[in-house]
């Protein structure tokens, strides 16, 4: 269940893995997806220094909705889930370019957009609109298959607050710049691993067994 969660999330591209040392501003906001015709709430994301977290990514209809916590400095990714108080924790490649959300210069990025967004080098800025309350800077350009993309960038948190990239539509809003706890970015104590309860994991330790017997008795 995990794995199918963590490739849905992936294909929305609601995370990302790091592309710049740079700290996000402090916030939260509401994640929507805005490529039909009537705009769809897709989660909560809280921003906190390397950290990011996102309630509800990549939830579908009779599925249930995980949470989702990147680090971008340990590029690391666990996917929690509150019906079965499990979780799942994994590396990823901080080469993988899998999105483009967490910015180290807001007026200077096209290096990064061309690389994380694969805008092929065609990144251009288009100046300064304003998105839900907030003054963005806004790039455009096409994809390595032609089709356009734009990208609006807020400085005041370093982060794409809206985007527009092939079939993929979306923006954040209701953006709350405040400090956030720490435990929101914090597996809860009563949650239990559920790649250690894996026959992947058993196997394993059968195998190690076999290396290392312990002493007959």
């Amino acid at each position: 269940m995990f794995q199918t969660l963590a490739a849905r999330i992936f294909s929305l591209a609601l995370l990302c893995t790091v592309c710049s040392a740079a700290l996000a501003q402090e916030f939260s906001a509401d994640v929507f997806n805005t490529n039909t015709k009537d705009a769809v709430n897709g989660g909560k994301l809280y921003a906190k220094g390397s950290k990011i977290r996102v309630d509800g990514a990549g939830a579908s209809a009779g599925a249930p909705a995980p949470m989702v916590i990147v680090d971008l400095e340990k590029n690391s990714l666990i996917i929690m889930d509150a019906t079965n108080h499990a979780y799942m924790k994994s590396d990823i490649d901080a080469e993988a370019n899998l999105s483009f959300f967490h910015l180290a210069d807001a007026n200077n990025a096209c290096p990064a957009l061309n690389k994380m967004a694969g805008m092929q080098n065609s990144c251009k800025k288009s100046g300064n609109e304003g998105v839900n309350g907030h003054q963005t800077v806004k790039y455009s350009g096409k994809s390595e298959d032609g089709k356009p993309v734009q990208i609006w960038v807020d400085p005041e948190v370093n982060f794409v607050v809206k985007w527009l990239k092939g079939g993929e539509a979306g923006e954040l809003r209701n953006i709350k710049v405040e400090p956030q706890a720490a435990s929101l970015f914090e597996v809860p104590a009563d949650y239990h691993n559920a790649l250690k309860e894996s026959g992947k994991d058993a196997g394993e330790k059968e195998e190690e067994d076999k290396k290392d017997p312990s002493p007959q008795q």
